[in-house]
């Protein structure tokens, strides 16, 4: 029962970071994308890029070092920067046009946890 309680802090700013990274996301880069629809093809590229970046380092890094404690900071920040927050912000979630479409991306907000429950 210990270890539940001291892992609901994590799950909390695990939850923060990805609240954070969609929001940001659905707010600025779907409004910078349907404003400079060219951009489309530098950020496609650049994520690509990010995307091996990150498999390189999981890749590479050495499993003897000693793992250094988890820590809630640590857990946000990596959250924020996990590529599944692009997926939900371009993919899952619809383009947000006006104010009318916005409340039906927060009632989707509930059922996503089900899909990512099941893909992990």
């Amino acid at each position: 029962m210990l270890g539940a309680r001291r892992s609901c802090s994590l799950i909390l700013m695990e939850l923060a970071g990805y609240g954070l990274s969609i929001a940001i996301l659905l707010s600025f880069g779907q409004t910078v994308l349907a404003t400079f629809p060219s951009v489309t093809q530098a950020v496609r590229f650049g994520l690509s890029i990010y995307l091996f970046y990150l498999a390189d380092r999981l890749w590479s890094a050495n499993p003897h070092l000693s793992a250094s404690p988890i820590t809630r900071s640590r857990v946000f920040v990596t959250t924020l920067l996990n590529p599944k927050g692009l997926v939900f912000s371009f993919v899952i979630f619809p383009p947000i046009t006006n104010v009318k479409t916005a409340p039906s991306t927060r009632c989707s907000l509930p059922q996503s946890r089900h899909v990512w429950r099941q893909v992990g």
